[in-house]
């Protein structure tokens, strides 16, 4: 068919039979399913981020109530708090020690904490690997020194634990079943 001299062919105006617009439309959509997609895991990352960070800062607080409370108040308060599914222990060290793991699981958490985590902390989550670098560890002041690596285990996203400040002033993180 020609029209003015020019010569109509409607199979070159279309790419593999479809109309140029719907290939668009389709690309528009996998554009915005992709950034969707991008979007929803990077929300997910921050709640996961700022649930620990919410933790060290309620287990802070919790510590800190603990040491300045008076002598008499000084009974277990029990301190639960919901954590990222990632998280499989809540440790106490000091990592500026060098620590001689007895298991080999405790050999692998220090060594994880050494790469991963800050030396100047003496609480830290475990794994720290899969947890952002802003909430992997933190210094919490007032809290007993162990003699050796004292983890608590998370357990269906809980932690559990006891905190008891003893007659010399220290707060001590205790395990619920001990």
């Amino acid at each position: 068919m020609e029209k003015r001299g020019l010569k109509l062919n409607k199979k070159s105006q279309e790419v593999f039979g479809m109309p140029f617009t719907v290939i668009f439309s389709i690309i528009i959509i996998i554009a915005v399913l992709l950034t969707a997609f991008f979007v929803i895991g990077w929300f997910l990352d921050f709640q996961r981020c700022a649930q620990t960070g919410l933790f060290f800062n309620d287990l802070e607080k919790a510590v800190s109530e603990a040491y300045e409370s008076s002598f008499s108040d000084t009974g277990d308060k029990p301190f639960t708090r919901q954590l990222p599914g990632s998280v499989k222990k809540v440790c106490i060290a000091d990592l500026s020690k060098d620590w001689e793991g007895n298991t080999e699981e405790e050999k692998e958490i220090l060594l994880e904490s050494e790469r991963y985590g800050n030396p100047d902390s003496n609480v830290f989550l475990y794994p720290l690997k899969e947890i952002c670098a802003e909430a992997r560890s933190k210094y919490i002041s007032y809290l007993e020194e162990k003699d050796s690596l004292y983890c608590f285990d998370v357990k269906n996203g809980n932690v559990e634990i006891r905190i008891k400040r003893d007659f010399e002033g220290k707060v001590q993180l205790i395990r619920q079943d001990e």
